[in-house]
């Protein structure tokens, strides 16, 4: 279930790093729990979901979002995506299929965020 995508995410810079000769930027993953911060490839924000979908179309079975940073590692070894922190006290409502950013740290209010 993707969080906030394309639109806000996509269209602010500040979330913007550049790593080597490729940009970065945060994004939020989760597996019904409490997220995790990495540093991605812009790429991998700007079409998030895809990137997400194919991979669980790939593995099927049981797996999180370190399964994910796995994944995204042989895509992109030249740049590999960083893990920053967990959100201890962000969360992702399974009852109501959406995230809650209200305790999201503001520098990662306009992150995507993806729950596996």
């Amino acid at each position: 279930m993707l969080g906030r995508t394309g639109d806000k995410a996509s269209n602010i810079n500040r979330n913007l790093y550049t790593m080597g000769k490729i940009a970065m930027k945060y994004v939020l993953l989760s597996a019904d729990n409490r997220p995790s911060v990495y540093l991605v490839p812009d790429v991998v924000v700007d079409k998030l979901e895809k990137y997400c979908i194919d991979f669980c179309n790939i593995i099927r079975g049981s797996f999180d979002e370190t399964d994910f940073i796995k994944y995204l590692n042989k895509i992109f070894p030249d740049n590999p995506p960083q893990f920053i922190e967990t959100l201890n006290r962000a969360w992702y409502s399974i009852k109501h299929k959406k995230v809650n950013y209200e305790n999201v740290p503001e520098k990662y209010q306009n992150s995507a965020w993806f729950n596996f």
